[in-house]
């Protein structure tokens, strides 16, 4: 074991209790939750990883808003804007930020999220394909 090993497990340790205080990652579907566990599985609890549904009555300082359907899947944007006022709860949720990860073109055309598309604050990033 180097001098260095013990600091860096250190910081990986704080680095994961303060994400597990201050973040949680949702979306409106079970697939891509499922998804998502996978991806930040070493950093996030189960806990702090779920359904908009199961954060109710929990608050974080950040909240990660993953959409996740593709082009063509305008029944699942449907349902999941039509079931419960999803952008809300995922808004109220976060005591300071709201990060919205989806197609902007495909969810803005759904009730709230047409509100959330003019956001005149929003930034709005293209991966180059």
């Amino acid at each position: 074991m180097y001098p260095g090993d013990a600091a860096e497990g250190d910081f990986a340790a704080e680095r994961k209790r303060r994400l597990n205080e201050s973040v949680f990652v949702v979306s409106p579907f079970r697939d891509v939750v499922h998804g998502l566990g996978k991806v930040v599985g070493g950093s996030l609890t189960g806990k702090r990883c779920g359904t908009v549904h199961t954060t109710q009555g929990k608050e974080a300082d950040i909240v990660i808003l993953v959409l996740g359907t593709g082009a063509g899947q305008v029944g699942s944007r449907n349902r999941a804007t039509r079931r419960h006022n999803l952008l809300k709860v995922a808004v109220t949720r976060a005591r300071r930020r709201l990060i919205v990860i989806g197609d902007l073109a495909a969810w803005s055309r759904h009730r709230s999220f047409e509100d959330l598309a003019r956001y005149e604050l929003i930034h709005k990033w293209t991966p180059q394909r």
